[in-house]
């Protein structure tokens, strides 16, 4: 059995989308990991997510994520050695940050940038090259045609690798799995199958080119390493130690003169309350100043009504006067006749007369007398408001005087009491001040200790690289796996798990040298008619590479998720239609029936119990109903769209 140290181990520690509103958290766990619940609340997103902060060229902005979410962290475990990847979702050409430790001390960090493309190109490296080089995988080029001796070289990235670690729910149960019709990329991912099972062909010269690779970049960090710690020891650069112990220092000042500054205002408040009868006098006058204000103004708006109203009785007056004027001097005779101007029809004083009313004089002279009458009160009332409102301001500004002489005293007195104190408190605020300053200045200099400890710990991920790419490279030297050895090790791993599903008639199960692809009842993967079938078949083929590493030396991460394992066999949407009913029923998988759901998610279970040293995680709709107790341990998200029994409704849970 090879050691099983040598393999490379990728984990998964925690995931956070940073939104406008907070952050979603999803911890993960080593073994089996389970996120179900309805469809649309985001189950997918989370795997997808992963995907990109692990170099997808692009993540899936569905409307949620899109309005909340700003950019993501993830914490991973590559080789025992944490860090996090921060990366903005919405420009997936941004250079990605890595952080060498963990979320919560990513302030206190300079992040290392990487291009997350092969097609950007300048000083930084590639994203794929650190994950390979703290993984210890060698950063070869394979054939791109390996059948034509001039075949061009093509370099392969981690992404190459990963596409046998995930299967979204659009590849689970396809026919397209793994590029096995496209006829550029198919080539290449065969190559990739055996580098990761360490059966490439050319792979002793390639990993002889990254040991020489490796300790090139080695020495060049070593070099950098002994660079700045010869500056940092030349200008008198305090240790880390020494800045911890100082920034210790700087906190404990801080939290003394915090204590002085809330007992100072703590004794100014005391201190100040014997002038609390002071105080309750002023609001006394500041109530009665606004009562009065507001009867004042009450008067002044009474007194500029009746003084309007005077105005228009006055009007009336001198229209009634010119009216009874007019009567004296014009006499309109009775029996007058006139043409009409419209009709020309003669037209009678006395006719029209008879369709108004017609004040005479008498009449008019009543209304006169009464109008003067009101004129003669308005003026008695005008004269009464002037005298109140006169009388009303005096007590107004002798009441203002009495209240700004009881605030001169208060300041007064309050400016001797606390003068004294004020002082003191600005003498704390600046000390204070001038610690937090020197508290951020040693902050500096601990994040720039702490990147020459990482120079350092870098050059140990290459001697660790190294040391690993040594370990193969005698491995393959003696003796190189038989590629045929390696199908029929993961073809027998899969028959087990068909076997523990109880699919129906199991026989002819292998896997194909040509595409490497599974082969069930003699019939290529791509010919499988039945849709749930190829649920199974590829999802027991994903584990099957990642169980073999379990007692053989490979160079698969450990790490395997799955979207939507239930497709197909009953336990998803009905749209899914590529599949053949006749050939369903001849493997037994009906409509309906838990059966083999169940098995699997029990296979999921065994898998766990075994210890090894892996992380599965999946996604689907919901679980079997017989094992939702048994597999509650192993659940790390469940949504429910309605958010019944306080479940959150999706993985962006505050939405209306």
């Amino acid at each position: 059995m090879a050691n099983l140290l040598s393999n490379p181990k990728l984990h998964l520690r925690k995931l956070i989308l940073v939104g406008s509103r907070k952050s979603y958290i999803v911890h993960f766990q080593k073994g089996l990991n389970i996120i179900y619940g309805d469809s649309d609340t985001g189950k997918s997103s989370i795997l997808n997510l992963i995907d990109y902060l692990l170099g997808a060229s692009q993540v899936f902005l569905y409307p949620q994520l899109q309005e909340t979410g700003k950019y993501c962290l993830l914490e991973v475990e590559l080789n025992n050695k944490i860090y996090t990847i921060k990366r903005d979702i919405f420009s997936p050409n941004k250079e990605i940050e890595v952080f060498a430790g963990l979320i919560e001390n990513i302030d206190d960090l300079f992040p290392t940038k990487y291009y997350p493309s092969f097609r950007q190109s300048g000083e930084l490296e590639h994203f794929s090259d650190f994950l390979l080089a703290n993984l210890g995988l060698p950063n070869i080029k394979i054939k791109e045609s390996p059948s034509k001796a001039d075949s061009k070289m093509d370099r392969m990235s981690f992404r190459d690798i990963f596409k046998f670690c995930y299967f979204n729910q659009d590849q689970v149960g396809s026919r397209e799995i793994l590029n096995i019709n496209n006829y550029a990329l198919a080539p290449k991912t065969r190559e990739v199958f055996k580098f990761i099972f360490n059966a490439l062909d050319s792979e002793i010269t390639e990993i002889q080119a990254a040991i020489a690779a490796a300790m090139t970049k080695q020495s060049e960090l070593n070099k950098k390493h002994n660079t700045v710690a010869f500056f940092l020891r030349d200008t008198d650069f305090k240790s880390y130690e020494s800045l911890l112990q100082t920034k210790d220092d700087i906190d404990v000042q801080i939290e003394a003169l915090n204590i002085g500054l809330k007992s100072l205002n703590s004794d100014m408040l005391s201190n100040s309350e014997i002038y609390s009868d002071t105080r309750a006098q002023i609001v006394d006058y500041d109530k009665t100043l606004y009562s009065m204000m507001e009867e004042a103004e009450v008067a002044n708006i009474t007194l500029r009504n009746n003084i309007s109203l005077k105005k228009e009785y006055q009007q009336d007056i001198q229209k009634i006067k010119a009216s009874i004027e007019i009567l004296d001097k014009v006499q309109i005779p009775t029996e007058h006749v006139f043409p009409c101007p419209i009709c020309s029809n003669d037209v009678k004083v006395n006719d029209i007369r008879a369709s108004f009313d017609e004040y005479t004089k008498a009449d008019m002279q009543t209304e006169l007398r009464t109008l003067q009458k009101r004129v003669l009160e308005l003026d008695t009332l005008i004269s009464q408001l002037k005298a109140s409102i006169g009388d009303k301001q005096t007590t107004l500004d002798s009441t203002k005087i009495s209240a700004n002489n009881l605030r001169n005293k208060l300041d007064r007195e309050s400016k001797e009491l606390v003068s004294p104190f004020v002082s003191q408190v600005e003498q704390l605020t600046s000390q204070k001040a001038t610690l937090l300053e020197l508290k951020r200045s040693t902050d500096y200099h601990i994040k720039i200790r702490q990147t020459l400890s990482e120079l350092n710990n870098q050059s140990m991920v290459y001697d660790s690289q190294i040391y690993m790419l040594r370990g193969k490279l005698n491995l393959l030297e003696e003796e190189s796996p038989k590629i045929g050895a390696i199908l029929n090790g993961l073809a027998d791993i899969l028959r087990d798990f068909l076997a523990v599903i109880k699919m129906k008639a199991i026989y002819g199960i292998s896997i194909s040298e040509k595409t490497f692809l599974p082969i069930v009842r003699d019939t290529d993967y791509i010919n499988l008619t039945s849709g749930g079938v190829r649920t199974l078949v590829s999802i027991g083929y994903l584990l099957s590479l990642l169980q073999y590493s379990f007692t053989n030396s490979t160079n698969h991460p450990g790490l395997v998720m799955i979207d939507t394992v239930g497709k197909y066999i009953g336990k998803t949407s009905i749209h899914y239609t590529d599949t053949d009913n006749a050939s369903d029923l001849s493997y037994d998988i009906k409509q309906g029936d838990e059966t083999k759901y169940t098995e699997m998610y029990k296979y999921f279970l065994e898998m766990s119990k075994a210890k090894h040293s892996h992380q599965l995680i999946v996604v689907d709709n919901d679980l079997p109903s017989s094992l939702e107790e048994v597999l509650k341990p192993f659940i790390i998200k469940h949504f429910d769209e309605n958010g019944r029994n306080g479940l959150p409704k999706g993985f962006i849970d505050d939405i209306a």
